[in-house]
């Protein structure tokens, strides 16, 4: 629940969340490819973009979609995919 009031209160922890690789080599001069990567350039190049109409929509869209993951289950986490145990009952 921190980190989801943190998303809601700084724009760098939102533009984290969505964080996007901008070197990606790409040969399209720099074409946005999602409404996600569009916001994230944006918060980069002018912090006064979090006062926009918006922003606010996609801030409260990105947080409904964490908590409804949430609620089933899915939290997604950085590295691999590994599965931790198979079944932890047996072990």
């Amino acid at each position: 629940m921190d980190y989801i009031s943190a998303v809601r209160a700084d724009p760098d922890v939102l533009r984290y969340h969505i964080s996007y690789p901008l070197d990606r080599g790409d040969t399209d001069s720099g074409a946005a490819r999602s409404r996600s990567e569009i916001i994230f350039r944006l918060l980069g190049l002018n912090s006064r973009f979090a006062q926009t109409r918006l922003y606010h929509d996609f801030r409260q869209e990105v947080v409904r979609s964490f908590l409804h993951g949430l609620a089933q289950g899915h939290v997604l986490l950085p590295g691999t995919y590994a599965t931790m145990f198979g079944n932890g009952m047996e072990m």
